[in-house]
């Protein structure tokens, strides 16, 4: 019984190396015999520029995974400038945790900073967004101008539990050192 052609062989030939033995008649060479050989080359480094573009045309995302104990943290990395733009922590459901967004990036001396930082839990249904004015990069610094003077009627507002945050508690686990 004849084997069956395979489909990608039929429809797709010029993606597969054929050889072809040639008789004395069939080429202009002054030898006896001729092999030709078909096949496709490329250049890679073109080639898989083009594959990256599609693929993140197409929606596609570079994504980087790490396990923490029962939870997952999940890295969005932006294909152009090779920056995490997104973060999440999830539980062993697959439920979001926290998300960390990072947009507006900017460049200060060589290094890409956000100027607004997104933060939310959302099983617990807290937001917050941290909006920068002003970013200084390796300039030295007071530490008088890292205090924060809240004005008198504002309102302290706790982020998960007041004494130890759960985030803090799993993330401490997770990674003692």
């Amino acid at each position: 019984e004849p084997i069956e052609e395979s489909y990608y062989l039929r429809e797709l030939p010029e993606l597969f190396t054929s050889v072809a033995h040639l008789e004395p008649h069939e080429h202009p060479f002054p030898v006896p015999y001729v092999e030709r050989m078909v096949t496709m080359l490329i250049q890679p480094a073109m080639f898989l520029r083009r594959i990256r573009a599609d693929f993140y045309r197409a929606g596609g995302k570079f994504v980087i995974t790490t396990q923490l104990n029962q939870q997952s943290l999940i890295y969005e990395v932006d294909p152009d400038k090779y920056i995490v733009t997104k973060s999440r922590l999830v539980d062993a459901e697959g439920k979001t945790i926290l998300l960390k967004e990072y947009r507006r990036l900017r460049k200060i001396k060589g290094l890409v900073l956000p100027q607004i930082i997104k933060l939310t839990r959302p099983q617990a249904r807290e937001r917050i967004t941290v909006y920068y004015t002003s970013q200084k990069v390796n300039k030295k610094i007071a530490a008088e101008k890292f205090k924060i003077k809240p004005a008198k009627n504002a309102k302290r507002v706790y982020w998960g539990d007041k004494k130890r945050p759960v985030i803090d508690r799993d993330l401490q686990k997770a990674n003692p050192n």
